[in-house]
Protein backbone atom coordinates (compact mmCIF):
# COMPACT_ATOMS: atom_id res chain seq x y z
CA UNK A 1 0.00 0.00 0.00
CA UNK A 2 2.95 2.53 1.22
CA UNK A 3 4.86 1.38 -2.26
CA UNK A 4 1.37 2.73 -4.36
CA UNK A 5 1.16 5.69 -2.29
CA UNK A 6 4.82 6.51 -3.01
CA UNK A 7 4.48 6.04 -6.84
CA UNK A 8 1.42 8.26 -7.02
CA UNK A 9 2.75 10.97 -4.84
CA UNK A 10 6.78 10.75 -6.94
CA UNK A 11 4.24 10.49 -9.88
CA UNK A 12 2.59 14.19 -8.96
CA UNK A 13 5.64 15.61 -7.74
CA UNK A 14 7.96 14.97 -10.68
CA UNK A 15 5.02 16.07 -12.82
CA UNK A 16 4.76 19.17 -11.05
CA UNK A 17 8.55 19.53 -10.65
CA UNK A 18 9.26 19.02 -14.17
CA UNK A 19 8.67 22.21 -15.69
CA UNK A 20 10.26 24.10 -12.71
CA UNK A 21 13.46 21.84 -13.29
CA UNK A 22 13.56 22.51 -16.63
CA UNK A 23 12.91 26.54 -16.31
CA UNK A 24 15.39 26.17 -13.54
CA UNK A 25 18.45 24.20 -15.50
CA UNK A 26 17.74 26.32 -18.62
CA UNK A 27 18.76 29.56 -16.84
CA UNK A 28 21.52 28.16 -15.19
CA UNK A 29 22.80 26.58 -18.51
CA UNK A 30 21.90 29.89 -20.06
CA UNK A 31 23.53 32.14 -17.63
CA UNK A 32 26.73 30.27 -17.85
CA UNK A 33 26.71 30.23 -21.86
CA UNK A 34 24.92 34.14 -22.17
CA UNK A 35 26.04 35.20 -18.70
CA UNK A 36 25.94 38.96 -19.85
CA UNK A 37 22.31 38.65 -21.73
CA UNK A 38 21.38 36.34 -18.65
CA UNK A 39 22.39 40.06 -16.30
CA UNK A 40 19.97 41.98 -18.08
CA UNK A 41 17.05 39.67 -18.42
Amino acid sequence: MDVEVNELTDAEVIKSVKPLMRIIWWKVICGAKMHEYQAFA
